[in-house]
């Protein structure tokens, strides 16, 4: 690889030096890991997850897991791609500009801005859903009340601010805490499960009744549980050896989260099976299927771990798009006051607040406007899985468009590439057709909506200033083939 290939100039470096910036190469693999851990939040997807699955693929649940790990293992190759080859805190979006162009790159970047804002939105109404039933189960039955809602998202909205602020090392590992305190509790269950139940599921293993359609649609909602494993690239720059860093947390977390969705979604259906008891008619599955194996004291430790694991996801996906939104600004895409950064903990703080004061805005106001956070979790969660499946189809299809802007493409790259693009544009198709009812029949087009002012303002940008505008994806450092240190950016 040629140093002239992968080196890149920061557009606002050369004219505005930054004295204070994010700090470099100071996180560790177990930090990175637990950005992506954290995204996505496994514990919080396998607490609905199966469920939702077994609406559509029935007994072939686990076999749309399975489709679903593959897909984003043919994903995963894209990010690899490029993880060993540049190191950006604007993730997916700095990937598709190398790849395939600025206006892509512009793309992907709002498709991430609304992605990771709405999905905050999403767990944060979630943390409190769980951590009210929690409240239920210990006698105070106001705590699902819209007004205790309300109050639940406020102070869950603080609190995750309040750790994303602080040195990005402490948010992650309290980040990480709080994920395996919640995955713990729900491998408990699904341990006392197998205790009670035995491993056997004869309707599993012949797959009665499974159609592959069935489990094609399946595999759409499936995918839903792994988004955000993505967001340890966002902390490209700040990882201590990224080459390697994060492309290995996003493969290990792919691969064990998929391990644990695939035998977790199994034991699931099993134990309905068992209980003679139709998932979909549950309101809380994982408490159900606790009371069925004879453990139901755990619901209490459910309930309040699953609550607990979705501030963790809140403090990720804060992370992420603080960082993107960093990287924005720094590349004049947003006001440059976004670029500032904590002179002590050196986390983007500006970004943060503003993106966390209206995620957490935006959930109290949704609830007094009658919303509950089980409509939150499916309304908004739908509108954030466009942007995820969209950024991933435009980041497959960069990597092998990046090859060969580097003079490294192979036919063979491009068998993952392909896959991969195609396995998001099948999610795409089957999440919009046939046409859902309403209103998610409608949130396509929320989200293209929501695009479109971003676009815009870059469209606007590209014509008054032609040279800012081709610098999309230029905030990037380009990373030794030999000895995983960045290549110094070139004079200007």
């Amino acid at each position: 690889m040629s140093t002239s290939a992968v080196t890149q100039v920061d557009p606002v470096a050369t004219t505005t030096p930054e004295p204070v910036g994010l700090r470099r190469r100071s996180l560790p693999f177990r930090e990175v890991f637990a950005q992506s851990l954290a995204g996505t939040g496994p514990s919080g997807s396998l607490a609905f997850g199966p469920a939702l699955v077994f609406a559509n693929a029935g007994h072939g649940t686990w076999l749309s897991y399975v489709l679903s790990l593959v897909s984003l293992l043919l994903v995963g190759w894209a990010f690899s791609t490029f993880g060993t080859r540049l190191a950006s805190a604007g993730s997916m979006y700095t990937y598709a500009a190398e790849g395939l162009g600025p206006f892509v790159g512009v793309l992907v970047a709002w498709a991430c801005v609304i992605a990771y804002t709405v999905i905050a939105m999403v767990v944060v109404a979630g943390s409190g859903q769980f951590f009210g039933q929690f409240l239920v189960q210990l006698g105070w039955d106001g705590a699902t009340t819209t007004a205790a809602q309300v109050l639940f998202a406020l102070a869950i909205g603080s609190i995750a601010l309040t750790l994303a602020l602080r040195d990005v090392k402490i948010s992650m590992r309290a980040a990480l805490t709080l994920e395996v305190i919640s995955i713990i509790a729900i491998t408990a269950v699904l341990v006392a499960t197998l205790f009670k139940h035995g491993v056997s599921d004869s309707e599993q293993f012949k797959l009665h009744g499974v159609t592959l359609h069935g489990v094609i649609l399946g595999m759409v909602l499936a995918l839903t549980g792994y988004v955000g494993f993505e967001s340890a690239a966002s902390l490209g720059q700040e990882a201590d050896n990224p080459r390697k860093a994060v492309p290995r947390a996003i493969r290990v977390n792919v691969l064990a989260c998929g391990t644990y969705f695939i035998i977790g979604s199994y034991i699931y259906i099993l134990g309905f099976d068992k209980m003679g008891t139709d998932i979909t008619k549950s309101a809380a599955p994982l408490n159900d299927l606790a009371k069925g194996a004879g453990v139901s004291w755990l619901s209490y430790v459910i309930d309040l771990g699953i609550a607990i694991g979705f501030i963790a996801v809140t403090v990720a996906a804060l992370t992420a798009i603080s960082r993107i939104m960093f990287n924005m600004a720094g590349e004049r895409l947003l006001p440059q006051a976004l670029r500032r950064v904590n002179p002590v903990h050196r986390t983007p703080n500006v970004a943060l607040m503003l993106v966390g004061g209206t995620v957490t805005a935006a959930v109290a106001i949704s609830q007094l406007a009658g919303l509950t956070p089980i409509d939150i979790l499916g309304y908004y969660g739908s509108i954030a899985t466009y942007g995820f499946i969209v950024a991933y189809l435009v980041v497959s299809l960069a990597a092998a468009g990046y090859l060969r802007r580097l003079g490294e493409l192979k036919p063979l790259h491009l068998v993952p590439s392909l896959l991969g693009a195609a396995a998001m544009v099948t999610v795409l198709y089957y999440s919009v057709h046939p046409v859902p009812d309403y209103p998610y029949n409608i949130f396509p087009y929320v989200f293209l909506g929501l695009l479109v002012p971003g676009l815009c303002a870059y469209l606007v940008l590209r014509r008054r200033d032609p040279e800012v505008a081709r610098a999309v994806g230029t905030l990037s450092e380009g990373l030794h083939p030999d000895d995983d240190q960045p290549i110094q950016p070139a004079a200007a």
